[in-house]
């Protein structure tokens, strides 16, 4: 049987693709409708996004699904998939711009995926595949290997997990730290073992153990994060199932006689915008790349703005904001603002780290509800890997908030207010 008449490398990925769009379009849906009702503000990444009418937005939405749909019939038919691909990338993308809480780390995961599976030969897609991963993996590794990760979320996840399998002891605070070693540890590990053809089944497997473990930390009976964020390690198990049948014995000795055939350009193209991905983290310690573009998932280190508010606020602020305002502290002035809970419990979605967006949606807040000089924000810079140490700042007032925006390249004026009004 040859390469191309072996059913697995035709279907498989595509149907992995397109269940796997799905899914995480309907776990994180609340973010993606253009009408949720939200006081949450929404921030364009550019900003033509300020141009983006809410009907494009739903016609957006529609082109979403309807690519996801149109992979899902190619792949059954035999044919390419590149024109539902495009149209889901296009689509999504379009929603992106409008928002930037859509722009999640698992849409940068499918849009590269769906890029590969759209232009790439069915001879290449697994390697390719697999290549991503290897990055994906060694970059989560990497922006974990930080002091600050083993004492804070490093800590969380450890007792998440703890948790959902009915372990109810306490440990210590440093049990718990070299706990959280194992992460970074199991995904170094990993990343290293996909590289070599010899141990790749071997790594698959064990990427699914960890996944299946995040799964237990981050899920209902653990830390109860969002639904995105499990379903999206589901999907990565998915996909490593499907390299596993991919790469299996049986496909062995076509997997070899594969790497005669001439690349095509569209494999070319594939592996260009592959490695354009995986360098692109390069940039982050210039402030070039955003965390999430540089894989830093669960990480601590990158820098962090929080909102807090004064004991006195006024009582006629929105309820819907108050809620999310933590008690009042004796002996306290301030009370901190919990956006990152705000956008999880009503759309579904995490606050991208770094400061740019919890800046914006900060300075958008305060100056919706004219709070003036009872608001301030506290900047915490990225945390030393060595030491954790952090370059903190409070910045105080609507008008030294929207000063400090002024030190960012994208956009970070909210939808309800137009660059330079």
């Amino acid at each position: 049987m040859t390469v191309s008449a072996l059913p697995t490398r035709s279907l498989l990925p595509g149907l992995w693709w397109s269940l796997s769009t799905a899914a995480l379009f309907a776990a994180t849906l609340p973010v993606w409708r253009p009408d949720n009702d939200s006081l949450l503000p929404r921030i364009p990444l550019f900003e033509w996004g300020f141009w983006i009418p809410q009907w494009l937005e739903w016609v957006s939405l529609a082109g979403g699904g309807a690519g996801t749909v149109f992979v899902a019939v190619l792949v059954h038919q035999n044919k390419r998939v590149a024109a539902g691909v495009l149209l889901w990338t296009l689509s999504t993308g379009l929603l992106v711009v409008a928002d930037q809480l859509r722009f999640q780390p698992w849409w940068i995961h499918l849009t590269v995926a769906g890029v590969i599976l759209a232009c790439a030969s069915p001879r290449r897609i697994p390697k390719l595949w697999t290549l991503f991963l290897v990055g994906m993996y060694g970059w989560s590794a990497w922006s974990k290997w930080d002091s600050s990760f083993f004492v804070t979320h490093g800590r969380e996840l450890v007792s998440g997990l703890m948790r959902s399998v009915g372990l109810k002891q306490r440990l210590s605070p440093e049990l718990l730290s070299w706990g959280a070693v194992l992460l970074p540890l199991g995904e170094s590990v990993v990343a290293a073992l996909l590289l070599l053809s010899r141990t790749r089944r071997f790594a698959l497997f064990a990427a699914v153990g960890m996944h299946l473990l995040l799964g237990l930390a981050l899920g209902p009976t653990g830390l109860n994060h969002s639904r995105g964020v499990v379903v999206w390690n589901a999907v990565c198990i998915a996909q490593l199932v499907v390299l596993i049948v991919l790469l299996n014995p049986s496909t062995t000795a076509a997997e070899a006689s594969s790497s005669q055939v001439p690349s095509s350009r569209g494999d070319a193209f594939a592996a260009s915008v592959l490695g354009l991905v995986m360098l692109f983290p390069l940039l982050e310690p210039r402030g070039w790349c955003d965390p999430w573009w540089a894989w830093e998932l669960y990480a601590s280190r990158p820098a962090r703005a929080d909102l807090f508010v004064a004991r006195s606020l006024r009582s006629d602020s929105p309820s819907e904001i108050r809620r999310y305002i933590e008690p009042e502290v004796p002996g306290r002035e301030w009370r901190r603002v919990r956006i990152d809970k705000w956008a999880l419990e009503e759309l579904s979605v995490p606050v991208a780290p770094g400061p740019r967006v919890q800046l914006a949606i900060a300075a958008a807040i305060c100056e919706r509800n004219r709070w003036e000089g009872e608001c301030r924000v506290d900047v915490a810079e990225a945390a030393d890997r060595l030491t954790g140490k952090r370059t903190s700042r409070t910045i105080i007032g609507i008008d030294a908030v929207k000063n400090e925006l002024e030190n960012f390249r994208l956009n970070v004026e909210p939808r309800d207010r137009q660059p330079g009004g």
